[in-house]
């Protein structure tokens, strides 16, 4: 989604404000912070369903921190693989990327921070298997200086 506005001048306002709500997944390139979040639970009817999210910051030196703040995975995956439901951050901008971390119970870092200036993060869940829910904020950092002010 692109928003552009178009002023003529002839009036002197601060612009406006816009906000939006994402059903699954997005490309976000900011210099802000924000939130992503799956439904209350990723029903799967196909053979694999996932919701994927690529955070970048608008300038090449930025780095993204993401803070989980809810999750609610459940925790009967089977061995230490995560084969059928699982949160996936990469540090960078697809699925080839490095991976950070495969998360598969409630049990994930407090913050994740990207080397370079993207995190890829997926939730999948395979036929036949609820994935749950997450909610993370995350945040642009350039050279050391969060751009997010409170």
């Amino acid at each position: 989604m692109t928003i552009r506005m178009k002023s003529d001048g002839s009036r002197s306002a601060k612009g406006f404000l816009a906000n939006y709500t994402m059903s699954c997944g997005a490309r976000i390139v900011t210099e802000e912070s924000g939130m992503i979040r799956t439904q209350e639970s990723l029903n799967v009817d196909s053979s694999n369903s996932n919701c994927s999210w690529v955070i970048m910051g608008s300038q090449p030196d930025d780095h993204v921190t993401l803070t989980f703040t809810h999750i609610s995975v459940p925790e009967m995956d089977f061995g230490s693989e995560c084969s059928y439901y699982y949160i996936e951050v990469r540090d960078g901008e697809d699925k080839d990327s490095p991976q950070i971390g495969k998360y598969c119970s409630s049990r994930v870092p407090a913050h994740i921070t990207s080397q370079g200036s993207a995190l890829f993060v997926q939730a999948v869940a395979v036929y036949g298997y609820h994935f749950g829910s997450f909610e993370a904020t995350y945040s642009v950092l350039s050279s050391g200086v969060d751009h997010f002010r409170h």
